[in-house]
């Protein structure tokens, strides 16, 4: 638990103080500095204050635990990590912000200093409250994508423009009606003008007051302010807990151990000549000689230990960090064969299990093998952040995202490191690659593709440069993959959904000169500080005879979207309008848990659309799994019993379908208002739910039943009911259509066959 401290900070705090002398101190988790509370962002205070996280240059580095992950600090640009402070280490420092403040009772607004320790209360001598208030921090700011922050300029918005002496100007701030709407929000000033803040939040509103974004840095000091380079309409009025104000920038990473030991080392350095001269003459002869070096004098080393050990020795030595994309393909290779790393129970151990070991067609149409990982340590570490854009710095170089958490140019930064375990799939490239060859998966990517070349355009508008990034199919169809398989798994294991995360081991776009086609799989993982991410229940859920339940269920979940066909047919939606068919409640996860913020994802690359089954990767399997069932299934006749005989002439169809909620799980229940929903509009029969379908003595009853149309509607008992006295294939029926309510079906389908049956 680390305590930050209300003030500039001091490196002779203590956080075990209940109060220092330059400011109060409020407990915290380590993790919030990563989000969403870190360096430059605003954090509310029981107190109702706000403060805001100050810069590195203030922390107690000399306090701080190192954090061991050498790779990851290269990577980044730094010599040094640190582990944020916890008792006994100082406190995590902070400044005031916002700084205009108002009373609660009289509505009279003051100024305060960023590093006032003390919390402000209202000097106003006409207060009518018989206690001085505690001031409250103003509900809005200015910030700008320049990663800038400022308080709103509320003198220039009441006057409309700058005004002479601002000392001589009192402002009064009350709210009218009985909303808290812009239009009801209204300041006063004491030389009479007043205005509300109706209009402030559209673009260029700040701009008519003469009011441009000034640089402010307030988290690294009052001095710390620089020029602009943001256009003057990029300036934006939100509210100060908005999530828009302030987006990590973090960069994780999977800690390998170095895959060489001594003995390798000493073998591959003694004969680097000899297999320079065998790869000039081919892989296959690098391969052979290989092997026969790996295996003389009693050694026991394979090829590829020999080829790994021999390109990593001759690998050109580059001052310049790496790609983001080659950095993860070392864990790439790691996680692909962890028999070729040194198992450490602290660090990283994993059994590789190959895709013939799991009973699943769907899986092996795509997957290539399977790495169960018992153990992993992730390191986070703060290299940055953003506002208003989460993507704002990418393109951009470490050292210069750097630059925002301290005045001076550290070589160290903030990070945490967790203990956690994971799955980690490798896909078929050549299952990937025939699918990206095919002209609708093409045309769906195009689609995304415009979607964000138009987000683009709009973000660089008064901009000279506009980003041209070329979506990478391959990356949207494992992004997704991903998604709905951390949805299966929370539900089968039982994990919160936010301490599920994903990595994956693919290029985001497409470059030309850093292209890693080979590098296609996804980690789904879970780490953290205590035992919670370390138990084996997600390596037991990936294991063999388990796991094809759990990916076979996300893909036919997949199908179907309790939002559909609204979400299934979008032309765009969510952030800059980058997802087709994803949302909340189909393919959306908590965004700590997702690498890109719920950005580039859709159903549709994976199972296809309602017009156009072949974009899905997932489309041609589906279809044969289901023709496989109803060929290789007996048919099954079954005779209907009424266990009563109510009066249905008083029953709407939607009091009949409503019966049927109270034991529905939210998918179904879904699916039955989805339904009701449909069927305003037509006339058709009213379902029952007194009735059972039974063959000979055997019988279980449906949740709803249309007797004419010959139509049962199972919810998840039912199902396990119908499995337990019919048979698995209780739905291949001769004279009855068995559907499962949001599992494969579609209330607009059932609608169309109950209009057909009554027709008929």
């Amino acid at each position: 638990m680390a305590r930050f401290n209300k003030g500039q900070g001091s490196r002779k705090n203590h956080a075990n103080q209940n109060k220092a002398e330059n400011g109060k101190q409020y407990g915290m988790r380590k993790s919030q500095l990563f989000g969403p509370w870190g360096i430059g962002a605003i954090l509310p205070c029981p107190d109702g204050s706000s403060v805001m996280i100050a810069g590195l240059d203030r922390f107690p580095q000399g306090e701080l635990d190192a954090i061991d992950d050498p790779r990851l600090a290269y990577h980044i640009g730094v010599s040094s990590l640190f582990s944020p402070p916890v008792k006994g280490q100082g406190a995590v420092p902070a400044v005031r912000f916002p700084l205009w403040m108002y009373c609660p009772s009289c509505g009279q607004m003051r100024r305060v200093k960023p590093t006032s320790t003390t919390m402000p209360h209202c000097e106003n001598p006409e207060c009518k409250s018989t206690r001085k208030p505690a001031l409250v921090p103003e509900r809005f700011i200015v910030v700008c994508p320049e990663r800038h922050i400022d308080d709103v300029p509320l003198l220039e918005w009441v006057h409309k423009g700058p005004v002479d002496d601002p000392e001589k100007h009192v402002l009064t701030r009350w709210t009218r009606g009985g909303s808290a709407t812009l239009g009801d929000i209204e300041y006063k000033c004491s030389c009479g003008m007043h205005r509300s803040l109706l209009g402030i939040t559209k673009p260029g509103a700040l701009e008519e007051v003469g009011y441009h974004c000034h640089g402010n840095r307030p988290w690294l000091g009052p001095d710390a302010k620089e020029q602009c380079q943001a256009p003057a309409g990029e300036l934006r009025v939100v509210q100060r807990g908005g999530t828009n104000v302030w987006y990590a920038d973090v960069v994780s990473s999977i800690r390998i151990p170095d895959s060489l030991d001594d003995k390798l080392i000493a073998l591959v350095s003694g004969n680097i000549d000899r297999l320079q001269n065998f790869e000039k003459a081919g892989e296959e002869v690098l391969a052979m000689s290989a092997e026969l070096l790996g295996s003389q004098n009693g050694m026991n080393y394979s090829a590829d230990q020999v080829i790994a050990a021999y390109r990593k020795l001759t690998a050109p030595q580059n001052d310049a960090p790496t790609s983001e994309n080659s950095y993860r393909e070392e864990e790439f290779e790691a996680l692909c064969h962890p028999d070729r790393v040194h198992a450490n129970a602290d660090v990283f151990e994993g059994t590789r299990r190959s895709i013939n070991e799991y009973s699943s067609p769907i899986m092996a149409s795509v997957v290539e093998a399977v790495t169960l990982v018992t153990t992993l340590k992730e390191t986070r570490a703060l290299v940055g952040f953003t506002r208003l854009y989460p993507d704002h710095n990418d393109g951009l170089s470490f050292r210069r995202r750097r630059r925002v958490l301290s005045n001076d140019n550290l070589s160290w930064t903030i990070a945490t490191q967790m203990t956690g375990e994971g799955i980690f799939i490798k896909l078929n490239q050549s299952a990937i690659e025939e699918w990206k060859s095919r002209p609708s998966a093409a045309g769906r990517i195009a689609q995304m593709q415009h979607q964000l070349d138009q987000w683009n355009g709009q973000r660089a508008k008064g901009s000279e440069e506009q980003r041209h990034d070329v979506i990478n199919p391959a990356y949207v169809l494992i992004h997704t993959l991903a998604h709905i398989l951390m949805l299966s798994i929370t539900k089968e294991c039982g994990y919160p959904t936010a301490s599920v995360r994903e990595r994956i081991y693919c290029d985001r776009t497409i470059v030309d000169d850093d292209r890693h086609e080979g590098m296609l799989g996804l980690l789904i993982y879970t780490a953290s500080e205590d035992s919670a991410g370390s138990l084996g229940g997600l390596v037991r859920a990936g294991a063999p005879g388990r796991f094809e339940m759990i990916f076979e269920r996300a893909v036919i979940d997949a199908q179907w979207c309790s939002s559909d066909p609204v979400c299934i047919e979008s032309p765009g939606q969510g952030p800059g309008s980058c997802n087709l068919a994803a949302c909340y409640s189909c393919a959306l996860v908590p965004e700590t848990s997702c690498e890109l913020g719920n950005r580039m994802l859709d159903r549709g690359v994976l199972v296809g659309t309602l017009s156009d089954k072949s974009i899905g990767i997932f489309a041609t399997v589906l279809s044969e799994a289901a023709d496989s069932e109803v060929k290789e299934a007996p048919t099954i006749h079954y005779d209907l019993h009424r266990k009563g005989n109510a009066d249905l002439s008083d029953t709407s169809f939607a009091d009949a379908c409503r019966s049927a909620l109270h034991y529905a799980k939210p998918e179904e229940r879904d699916f039955i208002e989805k339904l009701i929903k449909f069927s305003e509009d037509f006339d058709v029969e009213t379902p029952r739910t007194d009735c059972v379908l039974s063959v000979s003595d055997a019988e279980a009853m449906p949740s709803l039943i249309w007797e004419k149309a010959h139509i049962a509607l199972l919810l998840h008992d039912d199902v396990e009911e119908f499995r337990e006295v019919f048979g698995e294939h209780f739905g291949v029926s001769s004279n009855w259509t068995i559907m499962l309510a949001g599992v494969g079906s579609r209330p607009d389908q059932l609608i169309a066959m109950l209009r057909e049956g009554s027709n008929g």
